[in-house]
């Protein structure tokens, strides 16, 4: 029963109503159990699991009595009339539903009959039928069965109801004196329950509002849903794309790492140390080549001294064994063959066969950019990791037969094997030293000259002289370096300079090695000491040959050497 209904059963409400409630007593309670019963069956059928909206309370059994109590208080003759009519009708229903039963129960009987009649006739006429239309049969009956048995229970049903409206009919006799004692406070009340009759129905329409609304809301999110997994399956679509292509850029970055040498990483520390190490041993080599006294011969050779001194014109070079004079030399030894190391050894790859443009433009590439100057860098040294010894030997070679073409002259013959093989191993040593620095992720690179002049802003060092200890000299212990004088003239550079490029600037790492005007003071004193004990040798001996003109027998020739310069020639 809705609100509205209830409202006009208390509008109209009429004394006589009053007066006539004794007389109906034994009725009313089966009035307000049907309709309870109606109204629940009604609004579950209509509204199934109708969810109630947030804020609504639904109505409580017993506000839901006190409702139908004030109804029943007016409108009871109309109602009981109403449930005796449903009453009725309940009866009338049961009397068709026995009637079904029983025409169900004939119509079962006739079936039985009809389908025993055409059981005998399919057994007659097909055999191998039979079973099938027998089991149908069956199955049909099973099925009456089963529908009588549904019917049966629907009728019990039905009894067990009427049953309980009468029980409840008698229940409700007992409560009908009590109305009379409510009539009162229910008319005191009865303000109230239009004000709350009016809240309901607000609720009411709220809650259908809200029911409404939830199904808007349940419809956008099932469409938002539908929209994210398609969204989803999209994405993960696009991310197995993106992990095919990693992998295949994976391969390809892996390919690429195949073609390009992987960069060390030791610290300039340790390679500056490294690049000592080539320092000493060049020196040691040096010191070593000279150490043994030159023969008489070699020193009398005008062709190879003068050869010499025009290569290196601003070294003087005794021709003496002496210590002065060995130092020179060993000077000359190692100037060839520090310029053949920067040539063929101290460069950025070994990919071409020398120094040369190349060198310059990873120079200027890792200014700009390290980066990709190192990743050039090691895509060029990776040929030649391949087969590393036997190319390292190669160049090796390179650098020792050209150092030998330029100092053999100064070389004794006996002593050359020693001196080519001890020159092989140190450049070899060089080489794998300096692919270290080619490997290393910092650029390294020397000072490109090794002449008089160095770069601008260079540091550089002076060696102590003599580089070979003589007899009574301690110059062979303690430092290898001297402190030149500010004004000092730059003569050569010795061994380069080391730096570290980036694209800041270039950070020096181990200052040049060179020599100085004032160290030659010594070897210039005794050339010009020799030269002139040789000049006055060539005279001596050109007024001799002019005193004995015309003799039969000659005089034999003294060397100029032994005659003029003994004393340079013999000293250790």
């Amino acid at each position: 029963m809705s609100p509205q209904v209830g409202q006009q059963a208390l509008d109209s409400d009429t004394d006589d109503n009053k007066s006539t409630i004794s007389t109906i007593s034994a009725t009313s309670t089966t009035v307000t159990a049907a309709t309870a019963a109606t109204v629940t069956t009604a609004v579950t059928a209509d509204h199934p699991a109708e969810p109630v909206a947030a804020g609504v309370a639904p109505l409580s059994l017993p506000q839901i009595d006190d409702l139908l109590n004030d109804i029943l208080e007016k409108k009871v003759f109309e109602r009981i009339r109403k449930e005796l009519a449903q009453v009725q009708t309940l009866q009338q229903e049961r009397n068709v539903l026995q009637t079904k039963v029983e025409q169900l129960g004939a119509s079962h009987q006739q079936t039985l009959s009809r389908i025993e009649q055409e059981h005998e006739k399919i057994r007659a006429t097909n055999a191998k039928d039979f079973a099938g239309v027998v089991e149908g049969a069956k199955r049909e009956k099973r099925n009456l069965e089963e529908e009588n048995g549904r019917l049966q229970a629907k009728i019990k049903e039905q009894e067990d109801k009427m049953s309980s409206l009468e029980e409840k009919q008698k229940d409700q006799a007992s409560k009908i004196d009590l109305l009379h004692k409510k009539l009162e406070e229910q008319e005191q009340r009865r303000k109230v329950a239009e004000q709350e009759l009016s809240e309901a129905q607000k609720k009411w329409t709220e809650a259908q509002r809200a029911a409404a609304d939830f199904g808007v809301v349940l419809d956008e999110r099932k469409a938002a849903e539908e929209k994210l997994k398609s969204q989803a399956a999209a994405l993960q679509k696009k991310l197995q794309e993106c992990e095919a292509q990693a992998e295949k850029s994976k391969k390809t970055v892996d390919k690429i790492r195949s073609f390009v040498v992987q960069p060390g990483d030791l610290t300039t520390e340790a390679l500056a140390a490294d690049f000592d190490l080539v320092w000493t041993h060049c020196l040691n080599f040096a010191r070593s080549a000279v150490n043994e006294n030159l023969p008489k011969e070699v020193l009398e050779n005008k062709v190879a001294w003068h050869n010499l001194e025009t290569q290196f014109v601003r070294l003087p070079l005794p021709q003496s064994n002496s210590a002065c004079a060995k130092s020179m030399r060993a000077i000359v030894i190692l100037l060839v063959l520090v310029k053949a190391l920067m040539r063929y050894i101290f460069t950025s790859t070994y990919f071409l066969s020398q120094a040369g443009e190349l060198d310059d433009v990873l120079n200027d590439l890792a200014a700009k950019d390290t980066g990709h100057e190192s990743f050039v860098r090691r895509v060029l040294l990776r040929p030649f990791a391949d087969n590393e010894a036997t190319k390292i030997a190669r160049r090796a070679e390179t650098v020792r037969d050209e150092v030998v073409l330029s100092v053999e002259s100064i070389i004794p013959q006996a002593q050359l094997p020693a001196f080519k093989s001890g020159l092989q191993s140190v450049v070899e040593k060089t080489a794998r030293t300096w692919i270290k620095f080619q490997n290393n992720k910092t650029h390294f690179r020397v000072s490109s000259e090794m002449n008089n002049e160095i770069e601008e802003n260079a540091q550089w060092k002076a060696l102590k002289l003599p580089i070979v200890k003589s007899s009574g000299n301690g110059n062979g212990n303690g430092s290898q370096f001297q402190d030149a004088p500010p004004d000092d003239r730059l003569i050569a550079v010795l061994f380069p300079q080391l730096f570290s490029v980036d694209q800041q600037a270039d950070k020096p790492i181990r200052p040049a090695i060179a020599l100085v005007q004032s160290q030659l003071k010594e070897a210039e004193e005794e050339n010009k000491a020799i030269k002139v004990s040789l000049a006055t040798a060539a005279a001596r001996r050109r007024s001799s040959e002019a005193a004995a003109n015309g003799s039969a027998m000659r005089p034999r020739t003294r060397s100029r050497l032994s005659d003029a310069s003994g004393p340079f020639l013999d000293q250790h």
